[in-house]
């Protein structure tokens, strides 16, 4: 049973809920989240074998981007942690997408996962059809979803830790529930899928 209060179902994603609030909701909404995202900035750490991945990617060519919930600083923050450029000085990932980053064709904001937006746009950034791009996520839910409504391969790392909010949520719908076409436990095993499947 979903739990509701004042009209608003709480078992919806944050981003959602705080979007059918009341505009001076959503402001105090969104200082919550600021403060909330601060101190990710503040905590964040690469998962192990991220550092190695990209290392592949780099070394055979392989393109590698970042869609994210998170806000654009979290992707700034990821250039200093990852470190690795390719031989045009260009940094290993990207591009780099967040939940307010604007979409230079429309100049919309593009949508956040499971919307497939973002994921497309990056497939028309580096000119390949959707079928030749692999999401790498951790949620079933927003990665694995996203993957599948834009006709993505996906690659989900199960931790164990379900991310999610229980297939509750409103986008995410009640039709197709994509399953990834690869599943791993730790982001590490993600190598060897690459490997292994000539990615």
């Amino acid at each position: 049973m979903n739990d509701v209060v004042g009209g608003l179902n709480l078992d919806e994603d944050a981003l959602i809920l705080a979007s059918q609030l009341s505009p001076l909701g959503q402001v105090k909404c969104s200082a919550v989240l600021k403060e909330v995202e601060e101190k990710v900035l503040r905590e964040i750490s690469l998962n192990p074998g991220v550092v190695s991945v990209l290392r592949y990617c780099n070394e055979v060519n392989l393109n590698a981007a970042v869609v994210t919930r998170n806000i654009e600083k979290v992707t700034e923050r990821l250039v200093d942690l990852v470190g690795i450029t390719r031989s045009d000085g260009s940094f290993v990932l990207d591009p780099m997408l967040a939940r307010n980053s604007v979409n230079t064709k429309t100049g919309e904001v593009i949508r956040a996962k499971p919307n497939p937006d973002a994921l497309i746009m990056v497939c028309e950034t580096w000119g390949l059809e959707v079928g030749e791009v692999v999401m790498v996520g951790d949620s079933l839910e927003d990665d694995v979803q996203a993957a599948g409504r834009a006709g993505c391969r996906s690659l989900l790392i199960d931790t164990g830790f379900d991310n999610s909010t229980g297939n509750k949520r409103s986008d995410v719908g009640s039709g197709v529930m994509y399953e990834p076409d690869w599943t791993v436990s730790e982001f590490a095993d993600v190598l060897g899928v690459l490997k292994e499947n000539g990615l």
